[in-house]
């Protein structure tokens, strides 16, 4: 690995831990509805990224002549997407919770 992929696999990881610490400050309590749609955001998420490593393992094996610091990139982006979009997901419902405690 080069050491600009690590520079930016370690530059998402800490814009991943800034979030993640945002959102472990005290919420409103989310209702069984919300919970529901919550986890279905989550799990998503998580299978998009599950994806994208088992694509990125098979790229690496069928074409071990690519760059393989492109691809690496690559799987890092799209772990990264699908993590944006489980803290939207989640951002929207503290909004939507937020909203309605007022």
């Amino acid at each position: 690995m080069s050491k600009d992929l690590f520079q930016l696999l370690a530059n998402e990881l800490s814009l991943i831990r800034k979030d993640m610490d945002q959102l472990q400050r005290p919420a409103p309590s989310v209702d069984k509805d919300e919970a529901k749609t919550l986890d279905q955001i989550i799990t998503t998420a998580v299978l998009k990224m599950a994806k994208a490593a088992e694509d990125a393992t098979r790229e690496i094996q069928q074409a071990p002549e690519t760059d393989r610091d492109q691809m690496a990139r690559s799987a890092t982006q799209a772990a990264t997407r699908g993590l944006e979009s489980a803290l939207a997901g989640i951002r929207q419902i503290q909004a939507t919770n937020a909203q309605s405690s007022h």
